[in-house]
């Protein structure tokens, strides 16, 4: 669909898919597990730890897979949050102790973690 023009196609075909895709995205419901919120690719590991186990003639293990889907998400979260925080620093590092404003890194770093505890 996305090598064909908009143009090259009729306009009612266009416009029923234009309402499928808003009943679609109105009609999504954020996934939890156990009563945790469960992000897409948390939702996709999770699925792809069961597809494997059922194509290797087993029975899922939800417990054991929900804990390595959360390990594995927990550590992704860390490395993202390090990696950013990292980058914060790096420009305070470049300046002189008497150039740096405390109340303003204090600032930045607060915001900084308020923006990732709303991302995650």
């Amino acid at each position: 669909m996305s090598l064909v023009k908009d143009s090259e196609i009729r306009p009612r075909f266009l416009e029923l898919i234009r309402e499928l895709r808003s009943k679609v995205f109105q009609g999504i419901k954020k996934k939890t597990f156990k009563g945790k919120p469960c992000s897409p690719a948390m939702f996709v590991s999770l699925c792809q730890h069961f597809c494997d186990s059922i194509n290797k003639g087993g029975l899922p293990e939800i417990e054991n897979n929900w804990d390595l889907v959360c390990r594995s998400e927990s550590n992704r979260i860390e490395k993202r949050c390090l990696e950013d925080f990292k980058r914060v620093l790096a420009k305070y590092e470049k300046m002189r102790p008497s150039e740096v404003d405390l109340k303003a890194f204090e600032r930045e770093a607060q915001e900084f973690s308020v923006s990732l505890i709303k991302f995650f």
